[in-house]
C-alpha cells in the first residue's frame, strides 16, 4: 500500500503551514473519509487549531527571542504529531487504494531503502502490556527500534487472529511507557505495535493479550 509522507523536517515554516492547510482543506468533505472520525483520531477542527497555534508561534519567533523560538519548535512538533496521526488513520481506511490517498493533500512516499543502515523494513519491537494502576487501564512498553520516529498501536477485541477485529488505537512518540485507558473491565484485549520510520511502518510485534480489570 502506498504510504503518506509525513517527513516534514525539510519544509520551511511557511511551506509546512501551507501543507497543513492544504491537508485540512482536502479532507473537508472528502467522500472517502467522512466525518466524524474515531475518537482516537484528531478532528479537522483540532488540526485547524494546531495550525493556527503554530502560525502564531512562528510569527512571534520572527523577533529572534529565544523563548519564542523554543515555543515555535514545540508547536511545530505538536502539529507534526497531529498530521502523523491523521495520516495513519487515512492509510488504514484506504486499505491500499492509492487513489483515495492522492486526494488527501498528503504526498505519497517514494519507494526507498535505509541506505545508511543497510536495513529495509523496520523490525518488530519487543512489545508487552501489563495492568495499570487505575481500573480500566493498562501500560504497554517496548524496546526502542533504531531509525523509528514514532510507534503505531492497534487494539483488538475478540480473536486476534482475525484481522477484521483490529482497529487503530493511537501513535506514540515514545514506547517505554504507553498508557492505555478507557478499557472495559472483564473484557479481553489484544494489542500490537509497530515502529514508523521515514520509509513507513515496520513489522508488527507479536500480539499481547490481557483482560482488563
Amino acid at each position: 500500500m502506498p504510504l503518506l509522507n509525513v517527513n516534514f523536517e525539510r519544509l520551511s515554516q511557511d511551506r509546512f503551514l501551507a501543507k497543513g492547510r492544504t491537508i485540512h482543506t482536502s479532507l473537508g468533505g472528502h467522500p472517502d473519509f467522512p466525518q466524524p472520525w474515531p475518537d482516537c483520531v484528531p478532528t479537522l477542527d483540532r488540526l485547524n487549531e494546531t495550525i493556527n497555534i503554530h502560525q502564531e508561534a512562528h510569527l512571534a519567533a520572527l523577533t529572534g527571542d529565544r523563548n519564542k523560538i523554543a515555543l515555535r519548535k514545540t508547536t511545530r512538533k505538536e502539529l507534526t504529531i497531529v498530521l502523523t496521526n491523521i495520516s495513519h488513520y487515512l492509510e488504514l481506511v484506504a486499505s491500499g487504494d492509492p487513489q483515495k490517498l492522492i486526494g488527501t493533500g498528503f504526498d505519497l512516499r517514494k519507494e526507498s531503502t535505509y541506505s545508511s543502515s543497510g536495513a529495509g523494513t523496520l523490525p518488530a519491537p519487543n512489545f508487552s502490556v501489563k495492568q495499570g494502576e487505575l481500573p480500566g487501564t493498562m501500560v504497554g512498553r517496548a524496546n526502542r527500534v533504531p531509525y523509528a520516529g514514532s510507534y503505531m498501536m492497534h487494539m483488538a477485541k475478540g480473536d486476534p487472529t482475525v484481522e477484521a477485529n483490529w482497529t487503530y488505537y493511537d501513535v506514540f512518540v515514545r514506547c517505554s511507557h504507553i498508557l492505555i485507558e478507557n478499557l472495559e473491565p472483564g473484557t479481553l484485549y489484544s494489542f500490537r505495535l509497530r515502529a514508523i520510520g521515514t520509509n513507513g511502518p515496520g513489522a508488527w510485534s507479536t500480539p499481547c493479550s490481557l483482560m482488563a480489570t
